[in-house]
């Protein structure tokens, strides 16, 4: 009998082939050469492990970097956390409703209270300005260059309601457009339809001319509107 090859040590003869053997040996626990077991000794060294142990250290070595990789995204998310929770998280003094005022112009973007407030458009066009007479109202928006360059239908606009709401500045009902009344608590759109088709009012009781305007909407009105003087035409 001559000799064996590698791989085929346990092929005894006729009757066995050489794969049957391999696979039989396989399930009895006999690796095929180049492979190693898993509880192979760390010792052995790399040339004797086979590539399966190979795979198996580049494993670990990627258990070990995402452990670690773990461990710096927690400290990271708490730093995170962290910053965000000493934001200010109040309304920055650029916002509309950074400040309660009794009387808010915004101007070039900014907000006036009070008596910061321009109160015509004289203050801040000149007594010279055609419109100069002209009121500015607490919840007015003015751009400056527009008012003063191509007058008050330029250059006047009112808040979004939200903010009229925020900063409690009252609506006048003779004067506001749709959109301004619909944010009004209790009126629609119809409703200010109605309101419009209505003007003007002598004072704020008069809304129960409208008709769907009641008195128990009239109180819910009363702190949120006015009822101005229409100018002369």
């Amino acid at each position: 009998m001559g000799k064996v090859p590698p791989g085929f040590a346990r092929w005894k003869g006729p009757g066995r082939s050489p794969r049957r053997a391999e696979r039989r040996d396989s399930e009895a626990g006999a690796f095929p050469t180049g492979h190693a077991r898993r509880d192979e000794p760390q010792d052995v060294p790399p040339e004797d492990r086979g590539c399966s142990l190979q795979r198996t250290g580049r494993v670990v070595d990627a258990a070990g970097a995402l452990s670690t990789l773990r461990r710096e995204l927690s400290w990271g998310a708490l730093v995170v956390l962290l910053a965000f929770a000493a934001l200010p998280w109040g309304p920055d003094a650029g916002s509309p409703v950074a400040m309660r005022c009794s009387r808010a112009v915004i101007v070039g973007g900014a907000l006036r209270c009070d008596a910061d407030a321009p109160v015509d458009v004289a203050g801040l066009c000149g007594p010279g300005h055609p419109e100069a007479s002209r009121a500015i109202y607490g919840g007015d928006v003015v751009d400056p260059v527009a008012l003063c360059t191509r007058g008050a239908t330029a250059g006047l606009t009112r808040m979004a309601p939200e903010d009229l709401a925020a900063l409690a500045q009252p609506t006048d009902v003779n004067a506001a457009d749709g959109d301004e009344l619909d944010g009004l608590p209790g009126i629609g759109p119809a409703l200010a339809a109605r309101v419009i088709e209505a003007r003007p009012f002598a004072d704020v009781d008069d809304l129960v001319r409208v008709r769907g305007i009641g008195p128990v909407t009239v109180e819910r009105l009363r702190p949120r509107v006015v009822a101005r003087p229409s100018p002369p035409p």
